[in-house]
């Protein structure tokens, strides 16, 4: 398979700026994010052309989640009571990060675009990294008193 990802991702960089959101280039991988407050997209430069464009295309997915008539209501609660650490506010967070990924899929089939072989692999792989931060970072006492109990009582 042959895909121009130059050609791609300004396809794609022409799609957002036509629903007025800008593109910003920045130095690292953990800065790329859409910012709804002033309508800009953020790609790390430093990603080779065809991972730009998937990581485009699932911050196209973070802005369409934004057009949501509920998105506030269901993903910005948690934000609204500072519960960062809870795990059911970290599990909401994988959530959406799993439907940005489905909704830049679903535009890049409706505009024609291709999604090469490793796509599926960074997608899996930007998950993993949300999954780890959810699994990883509760502390022993947390999983103890708060997940164990819940898993003994399904299992009874």
């Amino acid at each position: 398979m042959n895909i121009d990802w130059n050609y791609q991702l300004n396809e794609a960089i022409q799609w957002c700026n036509s629903n007025c959101w800008s593109i910003v280039y920045c130095q690292k991988k953990d800065e790329e994010l859409a910012d709804p407050e002033t309508s800009t997209i953020f790609i790390s430069r430093r990603r080779k052309l065809e991972h730009r464009f998937y990581i485009l295309l699932h911050e196209i997915g973070h802005t369409r989640l934004f057009l949501r008539p509920n998105y506030e209501e269901y993903f910005q609660r948690y934000n609204n009571q500072k519960k960062h650490s809870t795990l059911a506010y970290k599990v909401l967070m994988v959530e959406e990060e799993v439907l940005a990924w489905h909704e830049g899929e679903r535009l890049a089939v409706k505009q024609g675009w291709s999604l090469g072989p490793s796509y599926q692999f960074l997608k899996a792989k930007q998950l993993a990294s949300y999954m780890n931060w959810v699994v990883v970072r509760q502390t022993t006492k947390e999983i103890k008193e708060k997940i164990l109990p819940f898993i003994d009582d399904e299992e009874n």
